[in-house]
């Protein structure tokens, strides 16, 4: 219906200059965080505002339920202010109804997202990270489009290729002797980092050499110590940002398969999915806003209890985020529990409204 586009129209046109304002206050919060590494390395101001405008679409997503909220606030209480929406009601539309246009509008958001979280975000977040990790490290990409060659005294090491962004393989270590020869290459398929400094190294073969002889020994596993510096490991594995939806699916995969912990990136990727969700609810809360007791107020009141919601709601999934990984909480409840409140707190707050 007609109605319908006109409302979904509203909420997007509401929304999108509230993102850009606050998108445009977090990307400036941004550059100057990564302004305060210029000088490090060969990292140069163009790089700080390069990496911070790769960051922006990243920072949108986060901020876009909030967005939703106010833009939506500020919209439909313009609406109000001009009896369109008690023409509507009086026209026979009922709560209920004027939430089907919002829910729309919340599943065109929704589907932007996952389609950008699929094709767009992590690559422009891969990109950033390696731009700054190369810049403020010593590692040296060669060969491939992935080889990754490091060295820290007597030792060099070589990785072919990082699959899923976090799993180093084609692995090379050699150890240099006296005189500046080889003494010991190490070569592994995979690793898996288990922390700093340790790695676990999948089908691994030793070849010593001493002098003419050289001698073998294969291992399925071994625990090898990493020398890689913090920044150099920040070169060859990317953040979690940097994975597809589907690289995280088999990610998590992969890493029950070779009984590994996946508790972070099985959260992450319902952190992702359960977005949908989160923003209908910050739809939905629209109407309460200007429908409610809460329309009697100024646009001024609406728009400060907005916020405040709003900001509220980005900061307790935040905190809850942080417990999650600190204390390994249930990875799918928790990723789905902020957002479902939000959403039934805006159903009993509309149910509330339709029977006044």
């Amino acid at each position: 219906m007609h109605i319908d586009r006109y409302l979904v129209s509203v909420l997007l046109v509401g929304a999108a200059p509230v993102l850009l304002l606050l998108l445009g206050l977090f990307g400036f919060v941004t550059l100057a965080e990564e302004l305060e590494d210029v000088g490090t390395g060969r990292f140069e101001d163009a790089d700080a505002v390069r990496v911070a405008l790769l960051s922006l679409p990243r920072i949108a997503i986060d901020l876009l339920p909030v967005a939703t909220l106010l833009g939506g606030v500020m919209a439909l209480g313009g609406l109000a202010a001009e009896q369109e929406l008690t023409a509507m009601r009086a026209a026979g539309m009922s709560v209920w109804r004027l939430a089907a246009p919002m829910v729309m509008g919340a599943g065109l958001l929704a589907s932007a997202v996952l389609l950008a979280q699929q094709f767009a975000v992590p690559v422009l977040e891969d990109d950033a990270s390696e731009l700054r990790a190369r810049k403020l490290s010593e590692t040296v990409q060669g060969g491939g489009a992935a080889e990754f060659w490091t060295r820290d005294g007597n030792h060099f090491i070589r990785v072919g290729e990082v699959r899923f962004h976090s799993v180093p393989a084609d692995i090379e270590i050699y150890d240099l002797g006296a005189g500046g020869t080889i003494a010991s290459v190490l070569r592994a398929e995979s690793a898996d980092v288990l922390g700093p400094g340790r790695w676990l190294l999948h089908e691994v073969t030793e070849s010593r050499i001493d002098g003419t002889e050289v001698s073998q020994r294969a291992e399925s596993e071994r625990s090898w110590q990493s020398f890689l510096s913090p920044d150099q490991m920040a070169s060859l594995v990317s953040p979690i940002e940097t994975l597809t939806l589907a690289e995280l699916y088999h990610y998590v995969n992969y890493l029950e398969a070779t009984a590994l912990s996946s508790h972070q990136y099985r959260f992450r990727l319902w952190q992702v999915l359960s977005m949908p969700i989160g923003l209908a609810a910050m739809c939905l809360l629209g109407l309460p806003f200007v429908m409610g007791s809460v329309r009697a107020q100024s646009a001024g009141a609406r728009i400060l209890f907005g916020a405040a919601v709003g900001i509220g709601f980005y900061l307790v999934e935040q905190t809850a985020s942080q417990f999650t990984l600190l204390y390994e909480l249930p990875a799918v409840p928790m990723a789905l529990l902020p957002d479902s409140v939000l959403l039934g707190a805006s159903l009993v707050m509309l149910s509330r409204v339709d029977s006044a």
